[in-house]
């Protein structure tokens, strides 16, 4: 979902303080600070608020409030990616912030709990901070410098996919002419992870674009009529499978942040004629729909770019229905992949240096509260061999150097298929 965010103007300081009244936040400062403040309108109503209050190098989070009418539609997560957005635009240093009820929506978000203590002083004289502490509030913080790792990764793997995406349009556009040389063909890929059948229902453009690893609604019951989102969908190819088997009573979400592979699944769908998809441009740490409102995600390859993958799986348990269920395909270690590896952009891009262990995704999976989960192999890499085929793609120049290392690997990486669901109480 889309919501326009804009600044606050100085006549609109009541409405503002009326909303912040409404949800029982601290009124203290913000009519002071109402410039400062980003708002998301309903007609001449505000319905959702976040406020900014500058320190220097550092910036206090405060006054995120969105109207009871309007909870759980995702405009919280959006006031959030937005005000981060501009605090790193503006230089800022580090993020900080004072809660008695929404610390596990702000760990989604790379906060992490903090000493009071170790707060900046310049934060501790404001009006926020003396009635939060009063109250007993949690302080949290979030270290831009070190985020920008997290964020210097998401914009690789953009580019990398954009660039994918741009390719596989141009075959498309190939077949406009008389001759069939121009023909996009099925990827190896795509003939290699999914069935003939399935293989055979994915249009060839959105083959050439596809980077899975598996098949995620193979793994699972797909049954008609079910809400269905897929996280970091491409160009489309399980969202037109999963489209398929919900029906026309059901509908799918497609969530991906390169607009470019968007276009194409949007291009896809709309060649095939089916009318029960919906594809959302968005992060799969900030999933864009409301809490519970999903049967069953799937994810195909797409879990391992991410740093913070804890995260992506509270999302995931956030938006699911009580009895929803997961159906992801990504790639797995048998041990603790060495640094060599971890710290290679390119091997990132390829889904192999993110690579969690066995033991690391059953720990994730326990904490975030699954149940049933199961984790099972489903194909073997040979790291050689596929670093050999993807060197050109991945624009590789160092690659002999790691190749003696990344031999020792072979076998130590597979591709899993990992499912669970979420309780229901």
């Amino acid at each position: 979902m889309d919501f326009q965010i804009t600044r606050a103007q100085r006549g609109e300081s009541a409405t503002i303080l009326g909303l912040l009244e409404t949800v029982n936040l601290p009124l203290a400062g913000a009519q002071e600070n109402v410039e400062s403040f980003l708002v998301v309108h309903e007609g001449p109503e505000i319905i959702g608020t976040i406020c900014m209050e500058d320190y220097g190098d550092d910036v206090l989070l405060r006054s995120l409030a969105v109207s009871p009418s309007a909870q759980g539609t995702g405009i919280g997560s959006a006031l959030v990616r937005r005000f981060l957005a501009e605090v790193r635009d503006a230089g800022k240093k580090r993020v900080f912030l004072l809660t008695d009820s929404a610390a596990a929506f702000f760990e989604r978000f790379g906060f992490r709990y903090l000493s009071i203590g170790d707060m900046p002083a310049s934060v501790k004289e404001s009006a926020e901070f003396s009635l939060c502490r009063a109250a007993g509030a949690d302080a949290m913080s979030l270290d831009l410098a070190a985020d920008q790792s997290s964020s210097g990764l998401k914009e690789e793997v953009r580019r990398k996919y954009a660039a994918v995406a741009r390719r596989a349009a141009s075959s498309q556009q190939g077949t406009a002419c008389c001759s069939s040389a121009g023909a996009p063909r099925k990827s190896q890929v795509t003939r290699e992870i999914y069935s003939s059948s399935e293989a055979h229902a994915i249009p060839a453009a959105v083959a050439a674009a596809s980077r899975g690893c598996g098949s995620p609604t193979a793994e699972v019951v797909v049954r008609e009529g079910e809400v269905v989102l897929d996280l970091g969908c491409g160009a489309g190819a399980d969202v037109l499978l999963a489209a398929d088997k919900v029906g026309p009573r059901g509908r799918v979400y497609g969530v991906d942040m390169t607009e470019e592979m968007l276009d194409l699944a949007r291009e896809a769908a709309q060649a095939r004629g089916v009318e029960n998809v919906e594809f959302l441009r968005g992060d799969i740490e900030s999933i864009p729909l409301p809490t519970g409102s999903v049967d069953l995600v799937i994810s195909n390859c797409v879990i391992n770019l991410v740093l913070d993958k804890e995260s992506v799986y509270r999302e995931i348990f956030r938006v699911l229905k009580p009895g929803g269920r997961i159906s992801i395909t990504d790639i797995v270690a048998t041990r603790p992949l060495p640094e060599t590896l971890k710290s290679d952009v390119n091997l990132w891009l390829g889904c192999l240096a993110g690579a969690l262990t066995l033991e690391d995704y059953r720990s994730i999976l326990g904490r975030v509260g699954y149940a049933d989960a199961q984790i099972v192999s489903r194909r073997v890499y040979d790291l050689t061999g596929l670093l050999e085929t993807r060197r050109a793609e991945l624009g590789d120049t160092a690659a002999e150097a790691r190749l003696a290392v990344i031999h020792e690997w072979g076998g130590q990486l597979f591709s899993a298929a990992i499912t669970a669901s979420v309780p229901v109480v």
